[in-house]
Parts: structure tokens; sequence; C-alpha cells
């Protein structure tokens, strides 16, 4: 693996690892990076988000500064998963109704639908009570969650 750790990589590990103590993660990556374990039909994927959970009794689940590692289920049939923390752009949280962004780190097709409002509905998109956090360059810059009744994720500047 070509895999090195950087203060933007522990800080992802930082978050996920906070919010699992909370239940289940959400992680949101581009598929198509390198060092990237996915199921073949998934690897072509800008984003593709994967749940993690100590409640789900993985025996193999293991993250680090560099990776999180388990056996996932796709379409009932077990795959061993690496996602280098390189390939995370987001980390969100359902029991917490968070959801953390490493604005860098968004693949260039995404940036408008994480980072625009947006009247289009997706199941990747937090929920409008959802509290944003942008992480760039270290700083984190919180949104409150709003009473919007549509929509996705303000513009953050």
């Amino acid at each position: 693996m070509t895999i090195d750790s950087s203060d933007t990589d522990r800080s992802k590990r930082a978050v996920f690892e906070t919010l699992l103590e909370h239940g289940i993660v959400i992680v949101h990556l581009d598929a198509r990076a390198v060092d990237v374990q996915v199921p073949r039909w998934l690897r072509d994927r800008s984003w593709l988000t994967l749940n993690f959970s100590h409640r789900f009794h993985i025996e193999d689940f293991a993250f680090d500064d560099l990776v999180v590692t388990a056996s996932l289920s796709f379409q009932g049939t077990t795959h061993a998963c690496t996602i280098p923390w390189t390939a995370v752009f987001a980390v969100s949280s359902q029991v917490e109704d968070e959801m953390y962004i490493w604005r860098q780190d968004v693949p260039s097709e995404h940036a408008g639908d994480l980072m625009e409002t947006s009247g289009d509905s997706d199941p990747s998109d937090p929920a409008p009570e959802t509290s944003l956090h942008v992480v760039d360059g270290g700083r984190r810059q919180d949104r409150a969650p709003t009473d919007r009744k549509t929509g996705h994720l303000r513009r953050v500047k």
C-alpha cells in the first residue's frame, strides 16, 4: 500500500472514533481512490457510503491513522473492505445527526452537492436537522441545524 498518514487523515479518524462511540457512522468516500478495496461493482463510484458500527459485531473491524477495515455485507455476500482515510471526504452519524466534511477531499463532481442548497433529494444527503461541520485546514466551521423543510446543505465559505 502507498498510504501515508497526515493531520487531515488523523482528524478523520478522530471524528470517526468519536461518532462511533454513539452508534452507526456513515463514511462517505471516493471508491475510485488509490488503495480502496470494495466490491468490484462499486469501485467506479465517486460517492460511496459505507456504514460502520461496533454493534454490527464484525470480527475484523479495525481502524488506525491510515485505514478503516472490515468485512462488510453487500447483496448478501461478505467482502473484505479497506478504506484509506485519504479516500474519505465526509463522515456522518445516524445517531447524532452530525456530518463532518473535509472540503479539500470532496470529489470535484460533488463539491456543489455538498456545499450548495439543492432541491433534489438524495439518500446520502443529511437530513435538514443535521449539524454540518466543515473541516478546512484543521479549522472546523459549524453550521447549526436549519428549519428548512427541503434541500440539502447550505454553501459554506
